[in-house]
This record gives structure tokens, C-alpha cells and sequence, in this order.
């Protein structure tokens, strides 16, 4: 499918331009990228979707896996778990630490 070159949010739905020209539509986004630089999070530091986090390494998120968007808020469609939640979150790289965020959010997302 490609990595994503282009994100477009709104309050209920986000659209990701995929580097295939492939469009993918959906609700939510989890990111569940490691701790290496991302693309993604950059550009949506750069477009100021989202706030930079306490290291500068990532996206800020709170305690519910929402990233903070520019006023603070948190997107009720953005997520990201795994590694490069540490600057929010602490140091989570142990692969049982991010299996417990994944069935967190997953329980979250369902509800």
C-alpha cells in the first residue's frame, strides 16, 4: 500500500494520500511506529496537527493514546502507541508493554 505522504483530518473522519496515489478513508489513526524518526509524525508536527512531545521526538499524546493536537486537545481520531510514545509516556520498547497499549486502545476504540 505504500507510506502515507498526506493526511487530512477533520472532527469525524481522516482521509491518508497513501505514496501509491491510493486514498484510504477511515474513521481513526493508530500509529504504531518505533522509535526511529517518522515521516508521519513529522508531518503532522509540521501542519500542526499535532504537538510536538516533552523530548521532541514524537507527537505529545495524553493518557488515552490521543494525540495532543496544537491547542491542546486531543484528536478524538488520532492515536499512536509503541515506542514513540516514550516522550509522554515513558520508555515503552518491551513488547509486552506495547501488546498492554494495544489492548487498551483497542478496548478504548470499541466502547
Amino acid at each position: 500500500m505504500g507510506r502515507a505522504r498526506k493526511i487530512v483530518c477533520d472532527a469525524s473522519s481522516v482521509r491518508v494520500e497513501m505514496s501509491t496515489g491510493v486514498d484510504v478513508l477511515g474513521d481513526r489513526i493508530v500509529n504504531c511506529t518505533g522509535v526511529a524518526s517518522d515521516a508521519l509524525i513529522a508531518q503532522l508536527i509540521a501542519d500542526q496537527l499535532a504537538t510536538p512531545d516533552a523530548l521532541s521526538q514524537s507527537a505529545a499524546i495524553d493518557h488515552e493514546f490521543r494525540l495532543i493536537g496544537p491547542n491542546q486537545a486531543p484528536w478524538p481520531n488520532l492515536w499512536m502507541i509503541g515506542p514513540a510514545t516514550a516522550g509522554s509516556l515513558g520508555d515503552v520498547v518491551a513488547a509486552s508493554a506495547i501488546s498492554k497499549q494495544a489492548e487498551q486502545l483497542s478496548a478504548r476504540i470499541l466502547a
